[in-house]
């Protein structure tokens, strides 16, 4: 089955993943790169490929805008506004965006490959990471990441749709997706806002 492909995290393996996390601060990208995953949803290249001038805040709520304008996306569908957990404030992401070039990345260490993407790098030290740390199922990646946000949501009975729309997944349904238009932040916030940080 599709849901078999790769394995969401549990909440032990969590815990064995973020471990003594903190000492990681000093690299920003690898402090936030994956706290930002299992809070959002959002791909890995999408992360990495943040500007400064993403993180926004319409309608007093604040978002990281996926924009093509920062690097290729995956679908249409992935060019869309993500809630900020409020975890991720409280690990203090809003005071890091505030001091970095509003003109520049939001991870001036990641470079692009040859092939543009910002992330080849940063997943081959997720995966030592993740060995390393003592987690050695292959099926768990920084992938698995986006499955356990998905799982969340649905263990929640979140409706797929928003699910859909928060990690920018195709709506396959012509009603909602020829003639609905996206669903409004303060029902996006409510659905992230809702997953569980389970203490990172």
């Amino acid at each position: 089955r599709p849901s078999d492909e790769r394995n969401a995290y549990t909440e032990d393996e969590l815990r064995i993943l973020f471990r003594g996390w903190s000492r990681l601060k000093g690299d920003p990208a690898r402090y936030w790169v994956p706290l930002i995953g299992l809070l959002s949803g959002m791909r890995l290249e999408e992360i990495c490929q943040l500007r400064a001038k993403d993180f926004v805040e319409p309608s007093g709520i604040a978002c990281f805008s996926i924009d093509p304008a920062a690097g290729a996306l995956k679908t249409l569908a992935a060019e869309r506004l993500v809630p900020v957990h409020n975890r991720l404030f409280e690990l203090g992401l809003a005071g890091y965006v505030a001091g970095l070039d509003p003109k520049g990345r939001m991870w001036p260490a990641l470079k692009p490959d040859k092939y543009g993407k910002r992330s080849s790098a940063f997943s081959k030290w997720f995966g030592n990471h993740k060995r390393s740390a003592g987690l050695q199922d292959p099926k768990l990646t920084f992938h698995s990441l986006r499955h356990t946000f998905v799982n969340g949501l649905k263990q929640l009975e979140v409706a797929e749709t928003v699910i859909a729309e928060l990690v920018g997944h195709t709506n396959h349904s012509i009603t909602l997706s020829r003639y609905g238009k996206r669903y409004n932040l303060p029902l996006l916030n409510k659905a992230v806002q809702a997953v569980n940080a389970r203490g990172y």
